[in-house]
């Protein structure tokens, strides 16, 4: 064993016999407290069963031995031998973990167990696929195969959205997991005043349907179980979902599902994530939004009657950074183009 853990080790026995000296409530001593944290951080339980005895030892040492101690000492042991080896091997991968991002390495992916669920991210390129993406690492129980992302066939950009598939492409690479793309045909916007195609392409049902069962039966044959989407609280889109996945005979999963949207849009902005808005409904908010960076003055200027997460499809957004990309996705804010009565601000992939 290493010196540090060695140190350690030593820290602990010298803290717990101290604690047992110095004046303190009658039978309220870190003795207990310590086997505890010892099971659960030391793999080998032999130095969990060390660390608390040598602790008592040792103080009883000092404060003197007594008749009763062929009675606590082997109840003693039995007592805290039990709780070392309860100690779920999920406790002790936690601590594991903690301590690789102490050491930078939380970037890194971390290793799924044999028992993780294969799911596959709906990922539109927004905060709300990013939270969900996050809140599924965290869980453990998921193990993200892949992004899911749908784009229009004849600009290749993503439906709703109108962000270049290079980008998504780029977002993905630095998640570290790969982007499945399905191609949408395009959608003639006639309310348009320039009858130009809209960049958004909605195909109608039955075309969205037939492409996503595709590739959700393609998915199953793969060996994935399940698909996560990152909505929030519309149940009309949740129950078509479910429909659509239970004709593949796949698990729906919605991470972020009745969470506050206040508290969300806090969660996005204060863990680090960065985001600028690239599309807004005109009927809700109007051009000058599109094109805002994703901030705390963003949140405060929100006008009221619009969901903080744009829930609504009041906006939609474009991650760039944040704690589980390896590196900032580079692009140039091009101008904002208005498709009525939606309004675009164009990204444009850096070099």
């Amino acid at each position: 064993m290493k010196s540090p853990r060695l140190l350690f080790i030593a820290s602990i026995i010298v803290i717990a016999v101290i604690a047992r000296l110095i004046p303190h409530p009658f039978n309220f001593t870190p003795i207990g407290a310590s086997a505890l944290f010892a099971g659960a951080l030391f793999d080998r339980k032999r130095f969990a069963f060390i660390v608390p005895f040598a602790a008592m030892l040792l103080s009883d040492a000092v404060i003197g031995f007594h008749s009763g101690m062929p009675v606590v000492w082997p109840c003693d042991l039995l007592r805290r031998g039990d709780s070392v080896l309860r100690q779920p091997a999920r406790r002790r991968c936690r601590v594991r973990r903690r301590a690789l991002r102490r050491t930078g390495l939380r970037r890194a992916p971390l290793p799924r167990s044999g028992g993780s669920m294969k799911t596959l991210l709906s990922w539109s390129g927004g905060k709300d696929s990013a939270l969900a993406f996050a809140a599924l690492r965290r869980g453990h129980e998921h193990e993200i195969t892949g992004l899911v992302t749908t784009l229009s066939a004849e600009h290749q950009r993503v439906s709703m959205h109108g962000v270049r598939i290079e980008l998504v492409h780029e977002q993905a690479e630095r998640l570290g997991v790969p982007l499945l793309t399905v191609e949408m045909p395009a959608y003639r916007n006639f309310a348009a005043s320039d009858a130009q195609t809209c960049p958004i392409d909605l195909p109608g049902n039955n075309t969205y349907e037939e492409a996503m069962l595709a590739v959700f039966e393609r998915a199953r044959d793969n060996g994935i179980e399940a698909i996560a989407f990152g909505d929030i609280y519309l149940e009309d889109l949740r129950d078509y979902r479910e429909r659509l996945l239970a004709r593949a005979g796949l698990r729906g999963l919605y991470p972020l599902w009745k969470r506050d949207t206040r508290e969300l849009l806090r969660e996005f902005i204060t863990s680090g994530w960065r985001a600028i808005v690239v599309c807004t409904d005109g009927e809700r908010l109007d051009a000058s939004w599109s094109g805002r960076q994703i901030d705390v003055r963003f949140a405060l200027d929100l006008p009221p009657g619009i969901d903080p997460c744009g829930e609504r499809g009041e906006y939609h957004s474009f991650v760039y950074d944040g704690p589980l990309f390896s590196s900032p996705v580079s692009f140039e804010k091009g101008d904002v183009v208005e498709r009525a009565p939606f309004a675009f601000c164009e990204l444009l992939a850096a070099g």
